[in-house]
């Protein structure tokens, strides 16, 4: 798994992290933050919670204002996972076991649900269904 951290840095502080020297390299700028996508690895990243520690401190200002973590995997570390989490997807109602699909859940975890079969043919009310996915 590849880890890119993606942090909007306060203009006014940037410099704490870089010099003239390097400034190109990791950073794409609009008028009052520069995104930097650093590695955890990068020496830049451990400066980042010291940095803002100091600022905050001092000044009562903010050195970056929004981060992310943007992963991505081998095709083999998608091959082994057991489980993937899907975010973003769009529901509906009813859903598939109030329109009649059936399902077996005899070996389901209690807590997420895990390892429930669909015994029966999918049943939804299509007029239901969104039209952006």
């Amino acid at each position: 798994m590849t880890e890119i951290f993606e942090f909007n840095i306060n203009n006014a502080y940037y410099n704490l992290l870089f010099n003239k020297e390097n400034e190109e390299l990791s950073k794409v700028k609009n008028s009052s933050v520069t995104v930097v996508r650093l590695t955890r690895e990068d020496s830049k990243f451990q400066k980042i919670p010291i940095l803002a520690k100091e600022i905050s401190v001092k000044f009562d200002r903010a050195f970056f204002f929004y981060w992310q973590i943007n992963r991505t995997y081998s095709e083999a570390e998608i091959e082994q996972a057991q489980l993937f989490l899907m975010n973003g997807l769009h529901r509906f109602e009813p859903p598939a076991e109030l329109c009649g699909t059936k399902f077996d859940e005899s070996n389901t975890c209690p807590i997420c649900g895990d390892k429930r079969k669909q015994i029966g043919n999918l049943k939804l009310k299509i007029k239901s269904i969104p039209k952006k996915d």
